[in-house]
């Protein structure tokens, strides 16, 4: 009998599942989308996460220059981040324009993009950097 009470309680003691937690580079995933009249990042972003506004930055290297990008930032969500303060967040997705200057430019070029992150409620991410090659026009 005590056998019995011990086994249909079991359900009691049973741990939380461990909730998946994204690497930053599949959470925030950037693709380079060239348009009519410029250049843009188009990043998806998992549901459940976001991504700071004011910790993206862009270079651009070309040859032997490497040069920083002030892109045309969407609007995005005010918050008060407990690390950071207030912030402009954005969630599932996002666009940002690039300098029209990226379609000047021959040869190969190479996006250096740093970016940083947050699970909703469960960690933030160090700032991340990746590469993306400039397609060619």
């Amino acid at each position: 009998m005590l056998f019995w009470a011990i086994v249909s309680n079991a359900h009691a003691f049973e741990l939380p599942v461990a909730e998946l937690v994204l690497d930053p580079r599949t959470a925030f995933v950037p693709t380079l989308v060239n348009g009519e009249d410029a250049l843009a990042l188009e990043w998806t972003i998992a549901a459940g996460y976001y991504l700071y506004r004011d910790k993206t930055e862009i270079f651009m290297q070309h040859q032997q220059e490497r040069t920083r990008l002030q892109p045309e930032f969407a609007v995005g969500e005010k918050i008060n981040d407990e690390e950071f303060g207030e912030q402009i967040v954005y969630r599932l997705a996002t666009q940002m324009k690039l300098p029209t200057v990226l379609n000047d430019a021959v040869g190969v070029a190479t996006l250096e993009i740093t970016f940083q992150g947050c699970k909703e409620g469960r960690l933030c991410y160090p700032p991340t950097t990746i590469l993306l090659q400039v397609p060619n026009n």
